[in-house]
């Protein structure tokens, strides 16, 4: 069953996240403590890891079915 799957099925003690979710999946228990300024997995060393400076702007990409005018409503 998927991890989506699972939150859904007992959303009475997951609807407000406030409790640790274990996503079988990834065999990985979220707490809520993990910091989302560099990747933790990804890092061997988190004393040495960097946070990001900054994070990439976004781009406006058009939507071919709309005139301009209408994209910007």
């Amino acid at each position: 069953m998927s991890d989506l799957q699972k939150l859904v099925d007992d959303w009475q003690r997951n609807k407000d996240l406030k409790e640790s979710v274990h996503l079988e999946t990834f065999d990985v228990t979220v707490t809520g403590d993990e910091s989302i300024v560099y990747d933790t997995a990804g890092c061997k060393s988190i004393k040495s890891a960097q946070p990001f400076s900054t994070l990439p702007s976004p781009v406006d990409l058009p939507i071919p079915q709309c005139s301009k005018e209408e994209s910007l409503l």
